[in-house]
């Protein structure tokens, strides 16, 4: 099978980014918007925190419902980051997925980011195993850290195309086949730095076009590296 070439893999990431330019931005708005609900605790914490120190400094002290009440509201503030976090998990790996149906000529709908919270215990799997694994070898030295997360890389997509297959064999099936592939998927992802910088020269506004276009061209890395690209053959491939 012929591999194709980083700027091969780029121009069938932007003609299916074109082809449906509004899905892919409105998609990545949702997650960008679910990203940032999950820095509102904080900031709501620390005005409760200020909040219950002048009603206390006011009263004296505080009564038992008012306790109870600030206890309540510290819990709440401090459980919702993880529970946006995990919110996230399905919806990030549908715009995977939403990636791979793109570039398949398949078309894609907005809502498509919220078709993989009825699998939301697979995916909370997925992200434990994957993210505990890279620690784990972070722990050791970055480079490791960097090889374990190159070696994974490929779970999200082959999950996304079985809905059998474990979080934990998706990794290894990965680590498989990423053997030999781990320089490649670096040096595609080195050569979006510009892009990156472009989006901080622009104050952000970049990362509308720019993160779905990095998007796209991981999923095209992957369809390449087990053969489902349209020229060699489509795939018999169910998204479910």
């Amino acid at each position: 099978m012929q591999r194709l070439e980083n700027w091969e893999l780029k121009e069938k990431a932007k003609a299916a980014f074109h082809n449906q330019a509004v899905t892919f931005v409105l998609g990545f708005v949702i997650l960008f918007a679910l990203s940032m609900l999950g820095q509102i605790p904080g900031r709501l914490a620390s005005m409760a925190n200020i909040w219950d120190h002048q009603q206390m400094a006011f009263s004296g002290g505080v009564g038992l419902q008012s306790a109870f009440f600030i206890v309540f509201t510290q819990m709440f503030l401090a459980f919702l980051p993880l529970i946006i976090a995990i919110l996230l998990y399905p919806a990030t790996a549908a715009y995977a997925g939403m990636s791979l149906q793109a570039l398949a000529g398949r078309k894609v709908e907005v809502m498509d980011v919220f078709s993989r919270f009825r699998e939301m215990s697979r995916w909370i799997a997925y992200y434990f195993f994957y993210v505990g694994r890279v620690m784990l070898w972070s722990m050791l030295f970055v480079i490791p850290g960097i090889m374990a997360a190159l070696s994974y890389s490929q779970a999200k997509y082959l999950m996304l195309k079985d809905p059998k297959i474990s979080p934990w064999d998706a990794i290894e099936e990965s680590t498989r086949l990423m053997r030999g592939n781990r320089t490649d998927l670096f040096v595609l992802g080195l050569s979006f730095i510009l892009w990156w910088l472009l989006v901080l020269v622009t104050f952000g506004l970049a990362i509308l076009y720019v993160s779905p276009y990095v998007e796209l061209t991981m999923a095209a890395f992957h369809r390449n590296l087990v053969g489902d690209d349209v020229e060699q053959g489509e795939a018999s491939v169910d998204f479910a």
